[in-house]
């Protein structure tokens, strides 16, 4: 009975694929990682200029809206007119609480959380998994 090659091969030999094998696969994820990290930054980036410049925009519109509300309010319902100002601003709070909170939620996206890396280390890692599960042949 002659020896197959993988029999033939030392336990250090095999070790030192392995360790190629992982580091490859490091170097690899690494450079994926360095790639989709620019993409996220740039999304990232535009996403919040996006929220600052609507931000300002809906700010000044605000402010105008809320005084001429709250003029309307003081002559219509003959409110003094720091309640009038008042109830104007307690509606401007609670539409701009529900805008931020919309983009939190935007900035929480799952394509902003390396999504192509995550995929591939999930495959490697199921891979790996298998491979270990594999029953060894006799």
């Amino acid at each position: 009975m002659n020896p197959s090659p993988s029999e033939d091969r030392g336990v250090s030999d095999l070790v030192r694929d392995l360790l190629r094998a992982v580091l490859g696969l490091v170097r690899s994820t690494a450079r994926m990682f360095g790639l989709e990290a620019r993409e996220v930054a740039r999304r990232l980036g535009r996403r919040i200029a996006l929220l600052v410049i609507s931000a300002v925009i809906a700010a000044a519109g605000a402010v105008l809206l809320l005084g001429g509300i709250a003029l309307v309010a003081e002559r219509a319902l003959g409110l003094p007119r720091w309640a009038a100002f008042a109830l104007a601003g307690a509606i401007a709070l609670g539409a701009g609480a529900l805008g931020i909170r919309a983009a939190i939620r935007g900035l929480c996206g799952a394509d902003l959380a390396f999504p192509e890396t995550v995929a591939e280390l999930t495959k490697d890692i199921d891979a790996l998994a298998e491979s270990r599960k594999a029953p060894e042949e006799p």
